[in-house]
């Protein structure tokens, strides 16, 4: 499911903002982050959301989403839940 949505998010359409996106992806963060607790790989989740939200340009939605998905690197990098997100 995870790896299916994140295929499926499109480049942004020019001008169009992250807000168009932010939900088929935010809604998914907690789930990587339960998932990533109890030593599931998602990692290449992460890095394909990651990369489309890049290309969105700067808006703090935007940089707010970025800022899980770095934790989400990390906990996966110590392999422990960060109790929330």
């Amino acid at each position: 499911m995870l790896s299916k949505n994140a295929k499926g998010i499109t480049p942004p359409v020019p001008g169009r903002p992250y807000s168009w996106e932010k939900r088929s992806i935010d809604e998914y963060l907690p789930a990587m982050e339960w998932l990533f607790g109890h030593g599931c790989d998602c990692m290449a989740e992460v890095i394909v959301s990651e990369s489309a939200v890049r290309a969105y340009p700067r808006a703090a939605d935007r940089d707010q989403t970025l800022a899980t998905l770095a934790r989400l690197r990390q906990l996966a990098a110590t392999g422990r839940s960060g109790g929330g997100s």
